[in-house]
This record gives structure tokens, C-alpha cells and sequence, in this order.
């Protein structure tokens, strides 16, 4: 998904015609785990996922952020280390 909430084409191409890497994270294409990081102010560590999620809910965060800590498992986050790392993997 784009940032700006724009979905790429089952075929790889995104809407300006050029081709869509899956999986990978550059500017400009999927959520960085630094925009997760922003939508995550007050979380109270450790914290699990719901945790996250309610917090980034409460926060107005937009889909594709929400969808990012979705796909996190379900671990214990001691800190926002913790989940930037997990964001990476």
C-alpha cells in the first residue's frame, strides 16, 4: 500500500505505471517504521500488539499503519526499539 493509502495493482504496478517492489520498504512507497512510531506516542511499555493497536487507533493512525502492527506477532515490546525492529523483519 502507498502512504498515501493508494493500493498497488495485483500485477506489481502501482497507479503512476512504475513497477512496485513487495515486501520492501523505501521512501515514498510503504509505511516506515518511524511513521508507526508516530502514531504510537503514550504507549505505556512492555506492550503487546493490542496494546499497540489501541493506542495507534486512539491516535487517528491511518490503515496502512494500523495494518503494519497488525502484521506484528504477537510478542511482549519492551520498547519502541523493540518495535521498529519487528516492523523491519
Amino acid at each position: 500500500m502507498f502512504a498515501s493509502g493508494r493500493r498497488n495493482d495485483d500485477n506489481g504496478v502501482g497507479r503512476s505505471g512504475r513497477l512496485v517492489a513487495r515486501g520492501a520498504w523505501y521512501p515514498g512507497q510503504m509505511t516506515s517504521p518511524i511513521t508507526v512510531q508516530k502514531f504510537l506516542k503514550g504507549v505505556d511499555y512492555p506492550a503487546d500488539r493490542d496494546d499497540l493497536l489501541v493506542v495507534a487507533e486512539g491516535n487517528d493512525a491511518p490503515e496502512d499503519v494500523i495494518e503494519a502492527l497488525e502484521a506484528l506477532d504477537e510478542s511482549t515490546f519492551d520498547g519502541p526499539d523493540e518495535v521498529v525492529e519487528a516492523l523491519d523483519d
